[in-house]
């Protein structure tokens, strides 16, 4: 089993969530969470409650972000709403500021949990 020493620390909530126990349905069935998908908003709204819940953390303090298989570190300094998505959950990615290294430290600091999803079944 791998683990992170990052979840030793303060502040620091991480889970990947399979795609069951959501109520989105049809090509978005059914833990959906992006925020740019063209899914309901308030189905997405509900599913993203439902994961910040088995996290411990309030809805509005729930961050994600689209996920790249890459070196650099995206530093969440406050959560972000649909709104500011845009087209989507990487318009916003490429808003945020790449860091490597230290990040886990400067964002338990900052009071933001980091978390990472992942919507395979």
């Amino acid at each position: 089993m791998l683990q992170s020493a990052l979840l030793s620390l303060p502040g620091i909530r991480h889970a990947f969530f399979t795609r069951d126990g959501g109520v989105s349905d049809g090509f978005y069935a059914t833990l959906n969470a992006g925020l740019g998908s063209r899914d309901a908003p308030e189905r997405v709204a509900e599913n993203r409650a439902r994961m910040a819940a088995a996290l411990g953390v309030a809805p509005d303090r729930f961050v994600t972000a689209y996920q790249v298989h890459s070196p650099n570190v995206v530093v969440a300094t406050e959560p972000w709403s649909r709104a500011e998505v845009g087209v989507g959950e990487r318009h916003r990615l490429e808003q945020l500021t790449h860091r490597r290294a230290a990040a886990a430290n400067e964002a338990r600091e900052r009071g933001i949990d980091i978390r990472c999803l992942s919507g395979g079944r």
